[in-house]
């Protein structure tokens, strides 16, 4: 099993960096492993929200569902990951600090099946190093917007 739990602060008020995160097709201008990421339908962001993702993980290629199964706006949203080889749940938590200053929250649980099982160690490593770099360069991106 793959846990991460990471907390940036950003310079944004909240709901601006909610609705950035929250709308994964966003994902590939700051994520390094993720190449394209679709929304599937056309309703509003909201519980039963699904998208489709293709990464680059260790060399491989690997693409996924999630579908939104909580979602409260300009807070918090939920998805779970139910494509084999890859399945578990991550999550989207925004909390304003002060005005203008959010704290992001950001959880992962994965799980790999299969004979991907032995790739879980790797994989770990890998998303707890991209980690450091992606949300640099998320915070980096949402507090040059509009500056």
């Amino acid at each position: 099993m793959i846990r991460i739990d990471k907390t940036v602060t950003i310079r944004r008020p909240a709901h601006e960096v909610f609705a950035f995160v929250a709308d994964l097709t966003n994902g590939p201008l700051w994520q390094d492993d993720l190449k394209s990421a679709v929304r599937v339908g056309d309703q509003p962001l909201g519980i039963g929200t699904v998208h489709e993702f293709t990464r680059v993980i260790a060399g491989r290629t690997f693409t996924s569902k999630s579908t939104f199964v909580e979602y409260e706006e300009g807070i918090h949203v939920r998805f779970v990951i139910d494509d084999r080889p890859a399945s578990g749940w991550a999550s989207y938590t925004v909390t304003e600090k002060s005005p203008g200053i959010t704290e992001l929250r950001s959880q992962l649980e994965l799980s790999l099946s299969g004979p991907m099982r032995v790739l879980q160690p790797i994989m770990r490593r890998s998303i707890l190093r991209g980690n450091e770099r992606e949300f640099a360069a998320l915070k980096e991106l949402l507090e040059a917007m509009n500056n």
